[in-house]
């Protein structure tokens, strides 16, 4: 499975280190499938703010040379891998749309840039088939994704970046090593502009309701007109995706979830479906960070999101962990799906009786507590097992 942005983020630990200072910046891409040879970034900032591309093919080697890579599977998440890209000094600005070879498609990952003489690296979150042992990256030389970095790089590295160089695109081959890395969840979520503009990127198609939002910014016209879409044609995969966007962008975080959950559903295995998975991890970002604001409904998203491994890997543990915590603040749909973890748990024990009435005490603690605070499917639950 192979996902997708453009989300600028510092992580907490790294051991690609080749330097002190370096800038890190970890960016959750976007896949945007591409039938031609050569890949096409998915748009374009305004000519305003482009630096010159300025062709030398005789410095194409150094650049070459010059690029490094690593690529490190988590030993949990396992289709979780962090690409990182170190430039040592470069013999000339650079700026490139990084695509991600899988197959017959070139999937975007994001932009990168570096001013000439510096040694920064930039770092991405990408999912990859746990059987793939490496990866292939494509380097296009990108006027647009330098300016990008220059307008939402908050330690101004590639601020006086005004040439890149320009040739035809590198292709470079990594090894995939595994460690265990950070939650993927643990990435401080972009601003309100920057998600703005990532999400827009992201939408899928050209019709009519996303050209509009894309001309005149209407968020709420857009919003209406595909939950409108969407009652009438329930299994319209692109429309659900793209709601999903726009409500990331109206920092309706849980009401996104379902939207690409629905288009898990609805697709099944696809590129639509790939970048569904991983706008599941950046609205997982969102959610943990409004969780840690002690938010009880982001707590219990982020308990669902690991129950079901929308976005992360499964992880029960990690599920109880965020649902407990909701059903410790009162949250009672927490509430209701803990019970019905303890429920499973109870049916599938093979523990002495004592663990056993542990997990049904649980279950029924759970579900009535919940069921008191009004939630319709303990109500459903406690009459349907009196006998529990």
């Amino acid at each position: 499975m192979v996902h997708s942005l453009s989300t600028f983020i510092h992580p907490d630990r790294r051991v690609f280190l080749f330097g002190a200072g370096m800038l890190i910046l970890i960016v959750l891409w976007q896949p945007v499938a591409s039938q031609a040879q050569t890949p096409t970034p998915a748009s374009k900032p305004a000519t305003s703010t482009l630096p010159v591309l300025k062709a030398d093919e005789s410095l194409r080697s150094k650049v070459v040379e010059c690029l490094r890579i690593q690529a490190i599977r988590d030993t949990r998440d396992t289709s979780l891998v962090e690409v990182m890209i170190q430039v040592d000094e470069p013999p000339v600005g650079m700026g490139f749309d990084l695509f991600l070879q899988m197959g017959e498609r070139n999937l975007y990952v994001g932009p990168l840039a570096w001013s000439p003489g510096k040694i920064d690296y930039w770092a991405y979150n990408v999912d990859v088939p746990t059987g793939n042992r490496s990866i292939t990256l494509i380097f296009l030389p990108s006027v647009a994704a330098a300016s990008k970095l220059k307008r939402f790089d908050p330690f101004k590295k590639v601020e006086n970046l005004d040439s890149i160089w320009d040739g035809d695109s590198i292709v470079k081959t990594s090894k995939i090593s595994t460690q265990r890395l950070g939650d993927m969840l643990d990435r401080k979520p972009p601003s309100i502009d920057q998600a703005r503009e990532d999400q827009t990127e992201r939408l899928q198609g050209d019709d009519t309701v996303i050209e509009q939002f894309k001309r005149d910014g209407d968020l709420v016209a857009a919003r209406q007109a595909l939950e409108s879409a969407v009652n009438r044609q329930p299994e319209n995969a692109t429309d659900w995706f793209n709601l999903g966007c726009l409500l990331i962008i109206e920092a309706k975080h849980r009401k996104a979830v379902d939207c690409f959950v629905k288009v898990l559903k609805i697709e099944g295995s696809s590129s639509l479906a790939d970048e569904a998975q991983l706008q599941l991890r950046r609205v997982g970002s969102y959610l943990v960070h409004s969780a840690s604001n002690g938010e009880a409904d982001a707590m219990c998203g982020l308990g669902l999101m690991y129950r079901q491994g929308w976005g992360p890997k499964p992880d029960r543990l990690e599920a109880k962990k965020w649902l407990r915590s909701a059903a410790n603040e009162g949250n009672a749909e927490a509430m209701s799906h803990l019970g019905e973890m303890y429920a499973q748990d109870l049916a599938t024990c093979e523990d002495t009786p004592k663990i056993k009435s542990w997990y049904r005490l649980q279950t029924l603690e759970m579900y009535r507590k919940a069921a008191e605070l009004g939630n319709a499917d303990a109500v459903r639950w406690l009459a349907t097992h009196e006998q529990f």
